[in-house]
């Protein structure tokens, strides 16, 4: 579903984000939001993010950060029971540029991309996903 998902955005999507002025200093961030699936733990997901995150650099964004934020306080979406809490998550990857976001994305659609996605698939569920622009503060 996940790869389903990019491959729609990177077709439908590029062209507009594209066309999208990234001025110095700013980076694309993408933030799926997410929950373990049975069976599964952070750590499986963190294994497979690493996997990931070789891929996607050995693939043209050598630059890409990538961070799994976990349950501390609150709740993400205000109205889940607390067991569901701490099986949701949120993936964070930011990118310098448009470039690298797409080769991230070309990575994935890769044999060996299709093998990480399906694990991903296996080890939680993603349910909304959007592309922001980020500017760090001094």
């Amino acid at each position: 579903m996940r790869s389903l998902f990019f491959a729609a955005v990177v077709i439908l999507g590029v062209a507009s984000v594209g066309e999208a002025q990234i001025a110095d200093g700013e980076r694309i961030v993408e933030i799926w939001t997410c929950t373990l699936n049975d069976g599964y733990s952070m750590d499986d997901v963190e294994d497979i993010s690493e996997r990931w995150g070789a891929l996607v650099r050995s693939s043209g964004a050598p630059d890409v950060q990538s961070f799994r934020l976990t349950h501390l306080v609150g709740t993400m979406r205000g109205h889940e029971p607390a067991e569901d809490v701490t099986r949701s998550f949120l993936f964070v990857d930011s990118f310098p540029d448009v470039r690298s976001w797409v080769a991230a994305r070309q990575a994935e659609n890769t044999s060996e991309g299709q093998e990480v996605m399906a694990d991903f698939t296996q080890a939680n569920t993603c349910s909304t996903n959007a592309l922001y622009r980020s500017r760090q503060s001094n």
